[in-house]
């Protein structure tokens, strides 16, 4: 009728920080003996792991971390636990914010303008960031002006400084009040031969 159980201790929790551990052993047999003995066993302690975590935002921004997001510089540590509810991980963030920058340019084009890498035909406002730097580009787009004229002469034609004797289409380029080309387009007609070129006239 002898009996060997433990009597305290084999269900106990631990805390996280246990060195030790005590048992209590029972020995019974029948009603005459009983004898117990107290065990003490050394408990490993959990291990608790170290990292950092750096990262940089913008100013306004904010940085996912634990169970929210943190928006100032600073260093931030988040302790990872088991299923026991013991640190097994302490992880900190280290985050540095960057003063946002924005600049402005208001530009005048003809016809289309390159800006990082695309071409704008429309007038309006235009934004690029890159970092924690915002550029804004006010654009006017001024096109050109097109003109088309048809003239029809008898025997020659003057034409911004130039005398035309023969049919024909000629363009003449200046600049326009927006300050872009203005391109005219002459459309000649040269209905008879000078007296010269032809002395039956």
């Amino acid at each position: 009728g002898e009996s060997v159980v433990w009597s305290a201790g084999a269900d106990a929790t631990l805390a996280c920080d246990a060195e030790t551990h005590t048992m209590v052993l029972t020995v019974t047999s029948g009603c005459e003996f009983e004898w117990s003995v107290e065990l003490t066993f050394d408990v490993t302690p959990v291990e608790v792991k170290t990292s950092t975590e750096t990262a940089t935002i913008c100013e306004g921004q904010t940085y996912p971390w634990g169970d929210g997001e943190v928006s100032a510089a600073g260093s931030y540590p988040l302790e990872i636990k088991n299923e026991a509810g013991c640190v097994v991980e302490i992880k900190t963030l280290v985050l540095t914010v960057t003063p946002a920058e924005t600049v402005e340019e208001v530009v005048e084009a003809c016809d289309s303008y390159e800006w990082h890498g695309e071409t704008y035909t429309k007038s309006g406002e235009y934004t690029y960031t890159e970092n924690c730097r915002t550029e804004v580009l006010k654009l006017t787009i001024n096109q050109t002006v097109y003109e088309e004229v048809t003239v029809t002469e008898c025997y020659a034609y003057d034409w911004n400084g130039v005398t035309y004797t023969e049919s024909g289409n000629y363009t003449y380029t200046t600049v326009a009040a927006n300050g872009c080309d203005s391109i005219v387009t002459l459309h000649l007609t040269i209905t008879a031969q000078t007296p010269e070129e032809n002395p039956a006239l």
